[in-house]
């Protein structure tokens, strides 16, 4: 993620680019990033979506690593390819102090603070070519640890 100087009312920045956030989960899968700063500029919201429909290509985790997963990071927290996606993570605004928000999320896109509100909100693109009869795509509000 890059940020560049710019000045109210100027076309173009002023300067060369700045990387705030390094090494975010990408290349297939899910690969947009929507971004969104919290009312009060202190937090830095990113969505990550899941790379697969259903974790195609990965073995099953041991109930140890599971566990693991999960202290370090929240109740359904992925591993392997799938590490720091189907997230929300929230950085500083620098881009430091990452931290995982909310986990479960396959691909929640249109992230966006609710007006007059500190409340967090997307809507989730569920499993898709995978036939009909799936969960529909929703929207929801995102809460902190949530699952």
């Amino acid at each position: 993620m890059l940020r560049y100087p710019y000045k109210p009312g100027e076309l173009a920045p002023l300067g060369p680019a700045e990387t705030i956030v390094e090494k975010l989960p990408g290349g297939v899968g899910h690969w947009t990033r929507d971004i969104v700063f919290s009312p009060d500029g202190k937090r830095l919201y990113v969505a990550v979506g899941s790379k697969s429909n259903v974790a195609e290509g990965q073995t099953q985790p041991t109930k140890e690593e599971v566990a693991a997963l999960e202290a370090e990071q929240g109740t359904g927290a992925s591993g392997g390819a799938e590490k720091r996606r189907a997230d929300v993570l929230v950085f500083a605004p620098d881009g430091r102090d990452e931290k995982t928000f909310a986990t479960g999320l396959r691909n929640c896109s249109g992230v966006t603070i609710r007006p007059g509100t500190d409340g967090l909100w997307c809507v989730v693109n569920e499993r898709d070519l995978l036939g009909d009869d799936l969960v529909p795509d929703y929207a929801t509000q995102v809460k902190s640890g949530a699952f």
